[in-house]
């Protein structure tokens, strides 16, 4: 091979090497353009997992709507020439439970008037039917600490649908229904702990807190804040007789429905003045305050 054969060859070599390197950085670009397209935060296949649990959702209040829609004792109307009718409350239950589907309900008793909102889980989803028979889910994003100093079974039937763990200097109460009521004798639980708590959350879900939950004794005087939810229905008497630091509340529902929360304050000795009389209710369409 001459001389300029073998330059020509190495020239040939190195053009081949450096197209070579070239096609790898340019396949491992599309690889990670692809990856990304796939499974980034708004790839293909996260797009996919989200429009399938959407629909999942979607057909899950299907069967709570028209559980609803058939539970209207329709009537006709001569003088309206026209259909009308009212939500009857015990075929209401009856249909609710027995959707395909259905786990539990807020109202262990009879459905009334007053049981609205109402909370129904269906499929592993938290509902929310409102007193016009409107709908939704509700996401609740509150898991148990990994770690807590205690936890305490709070539901009013000792069924452990309400737990709430202490951690450090925080309550997290989670579940759904009603709340065990506590009397001045009778102490909470969580009144153990009433020198170190300065926060409480408390999950959708649950409708009522307890009479005398953070009330039946103990000083309580770190505690400044708490998290309620839209699915509140009702506080309990003296539920915080012993806050006095209580400044801040805050609300995952709108300040027309705060007002519909039902505050026990039958008897003056044991009230809940420093909610109703203190504390700033912050909403999620604006603020009430004292």
């Amino acid at each position: 091979m001459t001389k300029k054969e073998k330059k020509i060859n190495q020239k040939n070599k190195g053009i081949t090497l450096i197209a070579l390197v070239i096609t790898v950085i340019v396949l491992l670009m599309l690889s990670g353009v692809t990856i990304a397209t796939l499974t980034g935060e708004n790839g293909i296949l996260t797009r996919a997992s989200e429009a399938g649990e959407e629909t999942k959702e979607q057909g899950t209040l299907e069967k709570v709507k028209i559980a609803i829609l058939g539970s209207y004792d329709a009537k006709w109307s001569y003088r309206s020439n026209n259909v009308s009718g009212n939500l009857d409350y015990k075929l209401l239950k009856e249909n609710l439970e027995a959707i395909d589907g259905y786990e539990s309900m807020s109202e262990t008793g009879g459905i009334t008037e007053d049981s609205f909102p109402l909370i129904v889980v269906v499929d592993g989803e938290i509902i929310r039917i409102d007193s016009n028979a409107e709908v939704e889910i509700i996401k609740n994003n509150m898991v148990p600490p990994t770690s807590y100093d205690a936890s305490f079974d709070l539901s009013e039937n000792q069924d452990e649908s309400i737990i709430a763990y202490v951690a450090g200097d925080k309550i997290m109460i989670i579940g759904e229904g009603r709340m065990k009521d506590y009397e001045w004798h009778d102490r909470s639980p969580l009144n153990n702990f009433s020198n170190e708590i300065t926060t409480v959350e408390v999950s959708e879900g649950i409708t009522t807190l307890g009479a005398f939950i953070f009330g039946s004794k103990g000083s309580w005087s770190q505690f400044t804040n708490i998290q309620l939810p839209s699915t509140l229905q009702k506080i309990g008497q003296g539920a915080f007789y012993f806050t006095r630091n209580l400044n801040t509340v805050q609300y995952n529902g709108t300040k027309v429905e705060w007002i519909k929360v039902e505050v026990t304050n039958v008897n003056t000795n044991y009230s809940n003045h420093y909610l109703s009389n203190q504390a700033t209710i912050i909403c999620t369409d604006g603020n009430i305050k004292k």
